[in-house]
């Protein structure tokens, strides 16, 4: 406990220049603008093709609410742990969780990291797999030749990782991901803007026929289907501190991020989200695919190859941000915790890529189906810690710990703002740093039960859970 009070009363200074790399100043506004692209790319990704299905589950008033209480409590738990990042002066999640809770909890987040990371990895390749196939199918001239279509067309998803996401894969910077993710953003609103007007156009059938919930929010069977999806697709906690690594250094760099995460989370998910879903839903009703692109919406073989090519390309490069934080947690796991992005030399850097990679699509081709499992079990296990028990832990620890501590710098605390050491113990104080962190880990809590029960059922009938239930 001493050796954690040290860590704490002098965190704030002892992330060393080296910790953070050598970086060129740059604006406060650049670096804002930079990580918000950053994060939304990876916030996106392959979390956009399920949100039509989840809204025609929940219908859409139950849906929007869902929608908001998730992201409001991955806002703040975001908040929470680079609240902890300046208080232990750490850059790092596990270095964070070791700085509060010791070697434990360090380990039980390193654990929790991989799962996460690397089950989204497979899950994604396995995304790609399915986009892939559609994409020759409706572009090709003709009928494609036997050895792209071998093995169900998993030579496609081969080309697709070895010629798009691996060499993005080799970045060492994963803001360098920056003008990707202009570009992928340009894939989004063109998504948008065909599922709205889609819908437009035929007149939101699924609300006009009755098909599709819009203010009754009774329970029903499908609504742990939907809890899944609408629960899990708001988590950037994972990339959030390999991206802080890269801001400007202390207090600002924290506040900037954190600026970033409150506005990728809670603004630009949510109305990305809730487009996709409202409308999607609105069109297709109780036929809305799990995957939004097995829908029809431009009415024509090539557009739709086009869209679904389109799609690739953005699922291709979402998956660097990713890859990018499993490289790091890794690095610390095998080489050290010293092990930085920019102290690894070229030949583990290459070789941890690989391996990272190879291991995401050999699972993806032994089980190019599973990805909404995958999916199911890293949210119901590993984002439940990542995203809600641990941040939420760790922030109630580091407020019993530094209850009556006070930061090298009180200039440097109103930066990001600490109430975990505030002096002041009335009911306001309590209410936001005890009652909203134990109730945010009850939603966290409650979503991976409801996500659990059709894997669970699954298992008992030796049955793949129906995306038409």
């Amino acid at each position: 406990m001493a050796e954690t009070q040290s860590l704490l009363a002098n965190g704030a200074h002892e992330a060393s220049p080296a910790s953070h790399g050598s970086r060129a100043p740059e604006t406060p506004f650049r670096a804002r603008i930079s990580a918000i692209a950053t994060l939304t790319l990876g916030i996106l990704g392959s979390s956009l093709l399920p949100l039509p299905y989840a809204f025609a589950k929940s219908g859409v008033l139950l849906g929007v609410v869902t929608m908001l209480v998730v992201a409001v409590c991955n806002t703040a738990t975001c908040y929470w742990l680079l609240r902890a990042s300046h208080a232990t002066g750490h850059d790092s999640y596990e270095g964070v969780a070791e700085a509060i809770g010791g070697k434990r909890w360090k380990v039980a987040t390193q654990v929790s990291l991989v799962v996460l990371l690397l089950g989204t990895m497979c899950g994604d390749c396995a995304v790609l797999h399915d986009a892939g196939l559609r994409t020759v199918h409706k572009l090709w001239l003709g009928s494609p030749p036997d050895w792209l279509l071998w093995s169900n067309g998993r030579v496609i998803e081969v080309m697709i990782v070895v010629l798009l996401v691996f060499p993005l894969c080799l970045l060492r910077r994963m803001r360098s991901l920056e003008a990707a993710a202009y570009a992928g953003s340009v894939v989004v609103v063109s998504i948008i803007v065909i599922i709205v007007g889609d819908c437009w156009r035929a007149d939101f059938p699924a609300i006009r026929d009755g098909d599709l919930r819009v203010w009754d929010m009774r329970w029903t069977p499908d609504l742990p289907e939907a809890f899944a999806v609408l629960g899990f697709s708001f988590y950037v906690q994972p990339i959030l501190m390999p991206l802080l690594h890269e801001m400007p250094r202390g207090p600002v760099g924290i506040k900037l991020t954190q600026q970033a995460s409150a506005i990728v989370v809670a603004g630009i998910a949510v109305v990305i989200y809730g487009f996709v879903g409202i409308f999607g839903a609105a069109r297709y009703g109780h036929r809305t695919a799990s995957d939004l692109l097995v829908n029809d919406w431009l009415g024509g073989k090539r557009l739709e190859g086009v869209l679904d090519a389109a799609v690739v390309g953005y699922l291709a490069i979402s998956l660097p941000p990713i890859q990018l934080s499993l490289r790091l947690t890794l690095a610390k796991l095998i080489y050290g915790d010293d092990e930085e992005e920019e102290t690894l030399d070229t030949g583990r850097h290459v070789l941890l890529t690989v391996c990272i990679v190879a291991t995401s699509l050999g699972v993806a081709l032994v089980f190019p189906t599973a990805a909404e499992r995958i999916y199911a079990f890293t949210g119901a296990t590993a984002v439940a810690m990542i995203c809600y028990l641990l941040p939420v832990s760790l922030h109630l620890m580091l407020r019993r710990q530094t209850r009556n501590a006070v930061l090298p710098s009180e200039s440097d605390d109103r930066v990001i703002g600490s109430p975990t050491l505030s002096q002041d113990s009335g009911f306001q104080e309590s209410f936001l740093e005890v009652i909203c962190p134990v109730a945010v880990c009850v939603v966290g809590v409650g979503l991976s039960l409801l996500a659990l029960g059709p894997l669970v059922a699954a298992l008992f009938t030796r049955q793949v859970p129906s995306e038409s239930s």
